[in-house]
Protein backbone atom coordinates (compact mmCIF):
# COMPACT_ATOMS: atom_id res chain seq x y z
CA UNK A 1 0.00 0.00 0.00
CA UNK A 2 2.75 2.64 0.89
CA UNK A 3 4.66 1.53 -2.21
CA UNK A 4 1.46 2.86 -4.15
CA UNK A 5 1.20 6.23 -2.29
CA UNK A 6 -1.50 5.20 0.54
CA UNK A 7 -0.20 7.42 3.73
CA UNK A 8 -3.07 6.93 5.95
CA UNK A 9 -3.55 3.38 6.75
CA UNK A 10 -6.34 2.35 9.34
CA UNK A 11 -6.08 -1.21 10.73
CA UNK A 12 -9.08 -2.64 12.59
CA UNK A 13 -8.48 -4.68 15.64
CA UNK A 14 -9.50 -6.32 18.55
CA UNK A 15 -8.04 -4.44 22.28
CA UNK A 16 -6.84 -8.25 22.99
CA UNK A 17 -4.35 -7.73 20.04
CA UNK A 18 -3.60 -4.07 20.59
CA UNK A 19 -0.46 -4.54 22.09
CA UNK A 20 0.97 -6.88 19.54
CA UNK A 21 -0.04 -4.63 16.65
CA UNK A 22 1.79 -1.42 18.33
CA UNK A 23 5.06 -4.08 18.60
CA UNK A 24 4.96 -5.08 15.18
CA UNK A 25 4.07 -1.10 13.97
CA UNK A 26 6.68 -0.15 16.35
CA UNK A 27 9.43 -3.00 14.55
CA UNK A 28 8.48 -1.84 11.25
CA UNK A 29 10.21 0.60 9.04
CA UNK A 30 7.35 2.66 8.14
CA UNK A 31 8.65 6.04 5.80
CA UNK A 32 8.39 8.96 7.36
CA UNK A 33 4.47 10.78 6.34
CA UNK A 34 2.98 7.54 6.77
CA UNK A 35 0.76 7.47 9.58
CA UNK A 36 -0.84 3.86 10.96
CA UNK A 37 -3.77 3.73 13.44
CA UNK A 38 -5.60 1.36 15.01
CA UNK A 39 -8.97 1.12 15.62
CA UNK A 40 -10.60 -1.25 17.87
CA UNK A 41 -13.96 -3.20 17.63
CA UNK A 42 -14.98 -5.18 20.39
CA UNK A 43 -15.03 -8.84 18.92
CA UNK A 44 -14.90 -9.81 15.00
CA UNK A 45 -18.54 -9.32 13.62
CA UNK A 46 -17.79 -9.31 9.82
CA UNK A 47 -16.41 -6.78 7.10
CA UNK A 48 -19.27 -4.13 7.31
CA UNK A 49 -18.84 -3.79 11.28
CA UNK A 50 -15.01 -3.67 10.55
CA UNK A 51 -16.27 -0.67 8.03
CA UNK A 52 -18.84 0.98 10.25
CA UNK A 53 -16.35 0.93 13.27
CA UNK A 54 -13.49 2.83 10.42
CA UNK A 55 -15.95 4.85 9.48
CA UNK A 56 -14.88 7.78 11.51
CA UNK A 57 -11.07 7.75 10.25
CA UNK A 58 -12.60 7.51 6.72
CA UNK A 59 -13.88 10.62 6.62
CA UNK A 60 -16.21 10.16 3.37
CA UNK A 61 -12.88 9.50 1.70
CA UNK A 62 -11.89 6.83 -1.10
CA UNK A 63 -10.44 3.83 0.78
CA UNK A 64 -9.28 0.27 0.20
CA UNK A 65 -10.99 -2.40 2.50
CA UNK A 66 -8.57 -5.77 3.13
CA UNK A 67 -8.72 -8.59 5.58
CA UNK A 68 -6.38 -9.23 8.02
CA UNK A 69 -6.28 -13.15 6.73
CA UNK A 70 -5.16 -11.32 2.93
CA UNK A 71 -2.34 -9.11 3.84
CA UNK A 72 0.61 -9.85 1.57
CA UNK A 73 3.04 -8.14 -0.28
CA UNK A 74 0.94 -7.63 -2.95
CA UNK A 75 1.93 -4.15 -4.86
CA UNK A 76 -1.17 -2.58 -5.51
CA UNK A 77 0.68 0.42 -7.75
CA UNK A 78 -0.79 -0.33 -10.98
CA UNK A 79 -4.20 -1.17 -9.31
CA UNK A 80 -4.47 1.80 -7.70
CA UNK A 81 -3.66 4.21 -10.63
CA UNK A 82 -6.45 2.63 -12.67
CA UNK A 83 -8.77 2.87 -9.91
CA UNK A 84 -11.50 6.00 -10.62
Amino acid sequence: MVRAGIKDIGIVIQPRFREQFETCIKNEKIPTGVSVHLIEQDEPRGMAYAVKMAKKFMQNRACMILAGDSVNSFDFTDSLASFT
